[in-house]
């Protein structure tokens, strides 16, 4: 029976990264208990790379990994039967990614951000980034917005952006699962601006005169909610209710799948994502990182597959 795995660094269980921990293990345990599995928690200890080889650094390190013990030790004592407690030891995304990659054992990765900005957005940071781009499992990211245990185990509708097109097929197969297991409905958003910018272009170099531009944007217009339309109805044939959501004054798709959420009081968003080398331009013309660092809600991220 595959498990979920919750990752978090535990080192320090006070203030903001107790509640950050705290409410990435309740998302796991309550994705866990929506689909009759076990959670795994893992935390994984890079010595080697704040303590560099060196009889000085030795001390250190072995009394570090003695208090990250006893704080495991004291949040495994807390967790429900049959849930474990993995401490390892490794570079964090390659460790992570390793573990999460196992064949058959996990159906998804839960973990939190910080979700810095500029020179410090390194961690939404450099492992939970890095983390989405390798990740070949379903990825649920709870940014700074979303780190309470209201918000990780909230029920209510689930939120799935679509590009209308086969990157997105992941998100919807799994937005189907997850509204089945939830037993929720689904909200099936576009954000027209997704398919603009060709248009835009166009009009800006005067290659489509403003007669044109408008024929082009009715034209996506009509091709978008006939897609949506399709789509829903899949859903509807599946035996889950869909709702959808064509945005026409949003800028990103980000933007529309935030005011949803909102809107709707969402459980969850679902989005599709390429997997790049860079997430900026990954997730459909808008940013998976500011849709995370903003989301009242978790994130959960699929990598496509085409």
């Amino acid at each position: 029976m595959p498990r979920i795995l919750v990752a978090d660094d535990y080192r320090s269980q006070a203030g903001a990264d107790m509640q950050r921990s705290q409410a990435v293990l309740a998302c796991g345990q309550h994705l866990a208990g929506m689909w009759g599995q076990q959670v795994d928690v893992l935390h994984v200890q890079d010595l080697e790379t704040f303590f560099p080889p060196g009889k000085a650094y030795i001390k250190m390190a072995r009394q570090l990994l003695q208090s990250n013990k006893q704080n495991i030790g004291e949040l495994e004592s807390a967790l429900p039967p049959g849930s474990r407690v993995l401490l390892l030891r490794g570079a964090i995304v390659p460790t992570l990614l390793k573990t999460a990659h196992k064949k058959g054992m996990y159906s998804a990765l839960v973990l939190g951000t910080r979700g810095k900005r500029g020179l410090e957005k390194m961690i939404l940071g450099s492992a939970s980034e890095e983390v989405l781009r390798n990740s070949k499992i379903p990825t649920v990211v709870l940014g700074p917005q979303s780190q309470t245990k209201d918000a990780a185990t909230r029920t209510g509708p689930i939120v799935l952006g679509s590009d209308l097109g086969r990157n997105s097929k992941s998100a919807e197969k799994y937005a189907l699962m997850l509204a089945k297991k939830a037993k929720s409905r689904v909200l099936l958003v576009h954000a027209l601006a997704d398919g603009y910018p060709p248009a835009i272009q166009a009009g800006l170099t005067g290659t489509a005169p403003l007669r044109e531009m408008q024929i082009i944007f009715d034209e996506l217009r009509t091709n978008a909610l006939s897609g949506l339309k399709k789509k829903a109805l899949a859903f509807q044939k599946a035996g889950v209710s869909c709702d959808i959501r064509l945005d026409e004054k949003a800028l990103s798709a980000g933007e529309a799948l935030l005011k949803v959420s909102q809107e709707a009081k969402a459980s969850a968003i679902v989005v599709g994502t390429h997997g790049r080398t860079r997430l900026g331009t990954a997730f459909f013309g808008s940013t998976v990182r500011d849709l995370i660092i903003a989301s009242p809600v978790p994130v959960h991220v699929l990598r496509s597959l085409v």
